[in-house]
């Protein structure tokens, strides 16, 4: 609650990496772009990358963030089925000296505003902000910054 004694309203992106439902504050996403043309891999950089993009002039580091949550790779839109896939570009400087840092999602499902108390933040660790119940289950709420 804020300190007026008023539940603030969350804006959060949901999205789908491995089959698992994931969502980040709406403050954290600078866009959503779908996945046209091929990633440059990277030499001896770390598994969870899968290369860089050039998005409009910009350098954009292109994340598998299915191996950093530890729920496996992503990378074959296994869960839409599809064959697009779409890059979550995050805002801010991730500090790897490019100039943009993107998640590769299965698929994004929608922003949605929540309430405050509906998140459970007792299980808050490393990237885990806390977790969402939904009709469906639970959407973990992961923080860009903690995810290594």
């Amino acid at each position: 609650m804020s300190e007026s004694g008023v539940a603030t309203e969350l804006e959060v992106l949901e999205f789908s990496v491995g089959g698992e439902e994931y969502c980040i504050g709406l403050e954290g996403v600078e866009e959503v772009v779908r996945m046209d043309g091929a990633l440059t891999p990277l030499p001896n950089a770390d598994r969870s990358v899968l290369g860089v993009m050039d998005l409009r002039g910009r350098t954009t580091s292109v994340l598998d963030p299915g191996v950093a949550f530890g729920a496996g790779g992503s990378r074959a839109s296994a869960a839409n089925g599809d064959g697009v896939e779409y890059v979550v570009v995050l805002s801010g400087d991730d500090g790897t000296g490019t100039e943009a840092t993107g998640w590769l999602v299965d698929e994004v499902n929608r922003m949605v505003s929540i309430g405050e108390d509906a998140v459970d933040t007792s299980v808050a660790d490393g990237p885990v902000r806390g977790v969402l119940k939904g009709e469906d289950g639970f959407t973990v709420w992961v923080d860009p910054g903690r995810v290594n």
